[in-house]
C-alpha cells in the first residue's frame, strides 16, 4: 500500500567540468553519510577507465544495454559524448519517496539535468563544482586520463550555454578542506527539508 512520509528523499546531481572533483566529493558524501545518502547507480554503454569500480556506474555493452532500456516501463537516458547513460527511474523513484537521499555525477547540462527534473521532480537539487577547464584539464592530466581532455573544453561550452545550479561548490584546490565544505554543504541540503 502506497503512504506519504513526512520527508521525502533529495536527488542530488553533483553538477562539473570532467576533472573538476565532482566523484571525488560525492564519494566522500556517500562514506560521511553511510546511512542517509545512497549512490544512484548508471548503466552506461562508456568503456571502463583503469582502476573504475562499481559504485557510479555499472559498464554494459550496447545490446545488454537496449535489452534493459526495452524491459523497463520507462528510461531515464543521455547521450553523452557518443555513450549512453541510463536507468529504470522507478527505482529511484520509490526510493525517494521513501525517504532515501540519492546522489549523483553528471555533466552541467541544462538538458541532461531538464530531462532528470521532468522524471524526479521537485526532489532533484543540482551542485555545480565550479572549476576552471585549466585546472579540469590540470587534474586529468595528474589523473592519467588523456582521453578525456577533449571533454574539458565540451563541458565548458554546456557551462558557457547557461548552466545555473541550485547550489554553488568552489573547491580551494585542497582536498581535504574541500572534502569537509562539500560534507557541509551535502548536511544543509539533505537536513533542510520542507
Amino acid at each position: 500500500m502506497a503512504h506519504s512520509i513526512d520527508k521525502p528523499g533529495d536527488l542530488l546531481v553533483v553538477c562539473g567540468l570532467s576533472g573538476s572533483g565532482k566523484s571525488t566529493l560525492a564519494r566522500h558524501a556517500l562514506r560521511m553519510f553511510p546511512q542517509e545518502l545512497k549512490y544512484m547507480n548508471t548503466l552506461t554503454t562508456r568503456p571502463r577507465r583503469q582502476d573504475e569500480d562499481d559504485i557510479e556506474y555499472t559498464f554494459v555493452d550496447v545490446g545488454t544495454y537496449r535489452q534493459m532500456k526495452a524491459a523497463a516501463n520507462r528510461w531515464d537516458e543521455s547521450l553523452i559524448y557518443g555513450n549512453y547513460y541510463g536507468l529504470n527511474p522507478d527505482d529511484y523513484i520509490a526510493q525517494l519517496e521513501q525517504g532515501t537521499n540519492l546522489i549523483v555525477c553528471s555533466t552541467p547540462s541544462d538538458k541532461v539535468v531538464g530531462d532528470m527534473s521532468d522524471i524526479y521532480g521537485d526532489s532533484l537539487k543540482s551542485i555545480l563544482v565550479k572549476t576552471t577547464p585549466a585546472t579540469s584539464a590540470e587534474r586529468l592530466r595528474q589523473r592519467n586520463i588523456m582521453h578525456d581532455m577533449s571533454r574539458v573544453a565540451l563541458d565548458a561550452v554546456m557551462l558557457d550555454d547557461g548552466f545555473i545550479a541550485d547550489f554553488s561548490f568552489d573547491p580551494s584546490g585542497r582536498l581535504e578542506i574541500d572534502t569537509a565544505n562539500f560534507v557541509v554543504l551535502i548536511e544543509r541540503i539533505i537536513h533542510d527539508k520542507k
